[in-house]
This record gives structure tokens, C-alpha cells and sequence, in this order.
């Protein structure tokens, strides 16, 4: 459940305080043209809401709490048809999601830094009730395409900018091997194509594999600016992240310790760990 936002509470129930006289307010007659272009003039709504249970949503429902849909790639349909908000939050319940088809985030919707896409898991560590086992699951396991690397499958995919990724846990996919010497099977559970796409944060997050049963080549792979890991953990993921930005990044990383990684942030953590765990702490 999410937490209480004790500095709301304390706002006045009336809307303001003070010695505040009420306005005197001339009445106008307003023509129906002057009428249209003010309701044209509103713009899009705050923000689009939609809940997603693995158990029990189905995806012909609206995606309302009592209603949710029940795959996050319906989620990532309803998010790009829709064009009447100016925000998208996708909140996924607890449960597995094998995603047997790339979740797409694509759209022309103007997100901000403030107004953005957030798909995050409905219970969230910050909330002292919070268990890992709250955590929703998401297993990729969508057809692999065949691209130069060798044949490549994306779970969720963001092509928008100011993005928020939180407290969902991904497992490894079902194929990694090489081909040959330089072709790879794989499949990448957050993935960005665009090179001109920026903010994209991956919060609270947990990536865990097993290179023998369910391998995970890279965790994160983010063409573009402004890729942000904060609070991440990968376990038992071969690479961590990988980002092609041109601008300079920063991160904190714990590999059994500490270490600094700047101007370029690097693309992979060496090789593959099968007991080690990379805790991301911070990114700027």
C-alpha cells in the first residue's frame, strides 16, 4: 500500500488560510465558439492510471484497481493509444509476468521531468510493510529477432523520454548461448533503442539470473542520455548496464566493495559473477 503523505494531511481542509475576503465576481455570458475553444484550451488531463494483476485482471478491463488488466504489454497498448493525459502511472501488483511479447512503450505524449511514465510495483521498499516477496516478477520470454549480435529479444522496452522503472524484479531469460564465436542468443529485460531519448530512471529494481537455467546477459541497456540506477541490485547478471549516452555518467557501484566509474560510465562489470552481487546505489 502506498504511503502517507503526512505533509498533505496538513494542509487546511478549506483550501487556504488567512484573513481571505471572498471576490465579488461580475457575472459574463460567454458565447458558444469562446465556450469551445476554452474546453480545447484545457488541455490533457493530470494523469493516466492504470493497474495491472497477474491473478486477477483480465485485459479486456478497464485497468482501474477493482478492474486491472492482466499483462503489462496490454498496459503499454492503453499507455501509447491514449492522448488525453499529460502523465502515464502503470502500478503491476504482486505475481509473475512472462512477458511473451516486448511490453513497447511508445508514444508522442510531451513527458516531463515532473509528468512522467512510471511503471512501478504497487507495494515499494520505501514502505515499512514492504516484503521482497512483494515484488512483482517479470520473466522475459518474448521470440528473438535476429539482429547483428546475433538473435535478440526485448521485455520491457522504453522509447519515450522521462521514464521511472520501480521495484519490479527481473529473472533471466530462457535462451543465452552463443551461436558462434561473436553470435549470441538473449534476451534484455529493460531495453532503450533511441540515441536521442534521456531520463531514464531504474529505481529500487532487483536482476537476478543463473547462467545455467536462466541466464541474464545485461540488465539494463539504454542508448541515449540519462540513464539513472539508483538503489539497483543484479545478482548473477553477467553485465549489469550498458549505455551508449554521450554525456558523461556516474555510479556507485559494490562489487564486494566499493568502486567509482566515470566519463564514460562503462559499458559491462567484467565477467560473468555466478555468486557475486552488484548493488547500484546511486547514479548522477
Amino acid at each position: 500500500m502506498p504511503v502517507r503523505n503526512k505533509s498533505l494531511e496538513r494542509c487546511h481542509s478549506d483550501g487556504y488560510s488567512g484573513n481571505v475576503k471572498p471576490l465579488a465576481l461580475k457575472r459574463t455570458t460567454f458565447t458558444l465558439p469562446l465556450l469551445l475553444l476554452l474546453a480545447g484550451a484545457a488541455g490533457p488531463s493530470a494523469a493516466q492510471q492504470l493497474f495491472v494483476n497477474a491473478a486477477s485482471g483480465a485485459d479486456a478491463n478497464p485497468g482501474t484497481r477493482e478492474r486491472p488488466l492482466r499483462s503489462i504489454t496490454e498496459a503499454a497498448r492503453r499507455v501509447n493509444a491514449d492522448t488525453s493525459s499529460n502523465s502515464s502511472e502503470v502500478i503491476v501488483a504482486p505475481g509473475v509476468y512472462v512477458l511473451s511479447q516486448t511490453a513497447l512503450f511508445k508514444n508522442n505524449k510531451a513527458y516531463t521531468a515532473t509528468d512522467r511514465l512510471v511503471i512501478r510495483a504497487e507495494a515499494l521498499p520505501d514502505d515499512p510493510r514492504w516484503h521482497p516477496q512483494q515484488m512483482p516478477t517479470v520473466v522475459t520470454a518474448v521470440p528473438l529477432e535476429a539482429d547483428p549480435g546475433g538473435e535478440t529479444g526485448n521485455g520491457i522496452q522504453i522509447e519515450v523520454n522521462h521514464a521511472t522503472i520501480q521495484g519490479l524484479r527481473f529473472t533471466g531469460g530462457l535462451d543465452y548461448y552463443y551461436k558462434t564465436s561473436n553470435q549470441i542468443r538473449r534476451t534484455y529485460p529493460i531495453w532503450r533503442d533511441g540515441k536521442n531519448l534521456e531520463d531514464l530512471l531504474v529505481k529500487q529494481c532487483v536482476f537476478i539470473g543463473d547462467d545455467q537455467v536462466m541466464p541474464l546477459h545485461v540488465g539494463v541497456i539504454a542508448n541515449g542520455h540519462g540513464l539513472v540506477l539508483e538503489h539497483d541490485i543484479f545478482y548473477n547478471v553477467k553485465n549489469a548496464w550498458s549505455s551508449g549516452a554521450q554525456r558523461a555518467e556516474r555510479a556507485i557501484a559494490t562489487p564486494c566493495g566499493t568502486a567509482w566509474f566515470t566519463e564514460p560510465a562503462p559499458a559491462a562489470y567484467g565477467p560473468w559473477r555466478p555468486t557475486a552481487m552488484i548493488s547500484i546505489f546511486a547514479t548522477t
